[in-house]
């Protein structure tokens, strides 16, 4: 199956095995011949768990004289270095939950293709986010929004950000959304996005 990585917070309910207010659910990767590969990784005050690849890996190694041996500790290794601005050195097919512990910020990214989903539950304080909708309307036991799913079968897609469900969202590709874990405030940004006016298309940095 395609890989995924699911996890969540709640800022009213203090449960176990929890990192400052993160948590995550579950963690899935296998490759081709059915290995499970793990890329949930932690580094100092930073926590990530990742699918994907960063076709410019070997690249950024170099540049940055990093030690790591996966794109995961890879991305936590130039957080530290460059924070969120990171995101305009990376190229290829990701998506990923960062979360910051000394800042208590976690960074819900997705890349710039329609590759990889990524989306969030946010219901009374409680945000619990997957790349793999299935999975989290399971989790979040959600309603169907019957006007989103009536307008995803006139489309055939949905639009934008919207899901067939209540409280849903799919996180934009060339967005990331940052969550206060202390404070529950969330923004929504676009970091890249594809310039339709070039041809042939190209990507441009928000």
């Amino acid at each position: 199956r395609d890989p995924f990585f699911t996890g969540g917070l709640s800022l009213e309910v203090d449960e176990p095995h929890r990192i400052n207010n993160v948590m995550i659910l579950n963690t899935y990767f296998e490759d081709g011949c059915g290995k499970q590969i793990e890329q949930l990784k932690e580094h100092h005050n930073y926590a990530i768990a990742f699918c994907g690849k960063v076709t410019n890996f070997d690249q950024l190694i170099l540049k940055y004289g990093l030690s790591a041996n996966s794109e995961a500790s890879m991305l936590l290794m130039l957080f530290e270095l460059k924070g969120i601005k990171m995101l305009a050195e990376l190229h290829g097919v990701f998506a990923f939950a960062l979360y910051d512990t000394s800042n208590r910020r976690l960074f819900l990214v997705r890349d710039r293709s329609d590759d990889r989903p990524l989306y969030l539950y946010n219901q009374n304080g409680n945000f619990v986010f997957s790349s793999e909708l299935n999975i989290l309307v399971r989790l979040t036991r959600t309603k169907v929004d019957y006007k989103s799913l009536a307008r995803c079968i006139y489309l055939g897609d949905n639009f934008r950000k919207s899901t067939p469900y209540e409280s849903i969202v799919e996180i934009e590709s060339g967005h990331y959304i940052v969550i206060d874990t202390l404070t529950g405030t969330h923004d929504n940004i676009c970091w890249a996005k594809l310039n339709r006016r070039t041809f042939p298309q190209k990507d441009v940095l928000c």
